[in-house]
C-alpha cells in the first residue's frame, strides 16, 4: 500500500477531537463569566422547565437509538456478542 492510499483512508477532520473538546469546554467557562446571571425569581423556573426540557430531549434520543438498534437486529452493548464467548 502505498503512502497516499494510507492517508486516503483516515478520517476527514479539520480539528483532532480533543481539541474540539478543549475548545467547548474554554467557550462554557468564556461564557459563564461573560453573562451576567439574572436576579429575577422567574429564572429558577424558566432554569427548571429548561432541565426538564434537556431531560426529556435526550429521553427521546436514547429512545430512538434503542428501537433503531432493535429494528435493524442489532445490540446495542458494543461488548455483549464477545462476553457471550467466554
Amino acid at each position: 500500500m502505498t503512502q497516499a492510499e494510507v492517508g486516503e483512508r483516515g478520517a476527514k477532520v479539520r480539528f483532532p477531537p480533543p481539541l474540539v473538546y478543549l475548545i467547548s469546554i474554554l467557550m462554557g467557562v468564556a461564557i459563564r463569566y461573560a453573562a451576567a446571571p439574572l436576579a429575577v425569581t422567574a429564572y429558577r423556573y424558566l432554569a427548571l422547565a429548561a432541565g426538564v426540557a434537556v431531560l426529556m430531549a435526550g429521553l427521546a434520543f436514547i429512545v430512538g437509538a434503542w428501537t433503531l438498534f432493535r429494528r435493524t437486529g442489532q445490540d446495542p452493548k458494543p461488548g455483549s456478542r464477545l462476553l457471550r464467548w467466554w
